[in-house]
This record gives structure tokens, C-alpha cells and sequence, in this order.
């Protein structure tokens, strides 16, 4: 029952979309404001932890980055990579999943960009943003 009404549901939503009746549209971004982090290492890493919320959510359907896109990568990356030096756990693995994660995107080239990546630099940069902001 639960199947079929929930396969009736989809049919009627789609249905809506491809008359033009509804669009959808994915929710507007929420970020913190870098005053939320916690003092320390956090507030020092809240730019680039902002900036890659911003990024990865501009870049969500992208089938390709460009060399701009991938030079804001590093620039973070290298931001983050100083903020933990200074970072003690759990910081330091999670900024060092973050930074890994945008390694993964950056070792791409266009051919073989996979958008998973894109994801799982948001998954590692929210689980840091969980973390810093109470």
C-alpha cells in the first residue's frame, strides 16, 4: 500500500513538472554567520568552511569545474591547512577530511570529473561547520 501510494504521489508530482504547472526549486542556502563559530581554531577556519558551503552548493549540478573553480579550491585548502596546524581533535581530522576531499576534486581533470566529489567535500565541510557552530 505504502509502495503504490507513494508511486501515485511521484507520478502526480512529475505530472505537475512536465506541464509547467510546478518547478522545482532546491531551498535557498543556509549558512551560519562566521560570529557563530567557536572562538579559536573554528572562527579562524570560518571563511574558508563558509566559502566551500557557497561553492559547493553553486556548483551542485556542474558536470565540469573550471581552473578558476579549482584555484577557490586551493586557496581554501591552503587556508584550512594552516588553520590546522594549530587544531586539536576533533578538528584535526576533520579538517583533514575536508582538505582531502577537495585534493579528490582537484587531482580531477574535466574529462573525468565525477560530481560525487563535489558531494563529498560537502559531507566532510558540514560535518567541520557541525562542529564549529553550536
Amino acid at each position: 500500500m505504502k509502495v503504490w501510494s507513494l508511486g501515485v504521489s511521484l507520478v502526480a508530482a512529475l505530472s505537475l513538472v512536465g506541464c509547467g504547472g510546478a518547478t522545482w526549486k532546491r531551498p535557498a542556502l543556509k549558512l551560519p554567520a562566521a560570529e557563530n563559530f567557536k572562538a579559536g581554531t573554528c572562527r579562524d577556519a570560518s571563511a574558508p568552511i563558509l566559502a566551500l558551503g557557497h561553492f559547493t552548493y553553486d556548483h551542485a549540478s556542474d558536470r565540469s569545474l573550471s581552473k578558476q573553480d579549482r584555484g577557490q579550491l586551493k586557496e581554501a585548502s591552503d587556508q584550512l591547512t594552516k588553520v590546522k596546524s594549530t587544531a586539536t581533535e576533533p578538528l584535526t581530522q576533520q579538517l583533514s577530511d575536508v582538505i582531502a576531499a577537495i585534493g579528490w576534486i582537484r587531482l580531477r581533470v574535466e574529462p573525468t570529473y565525477d560530481p560525487q566529489l563535489l558531494r563529498d567535500l560537502e559531507v566532510s565541510r558540514s560535518t567541520l561547520q557541525r562542529t564549529c557552530v553550536p
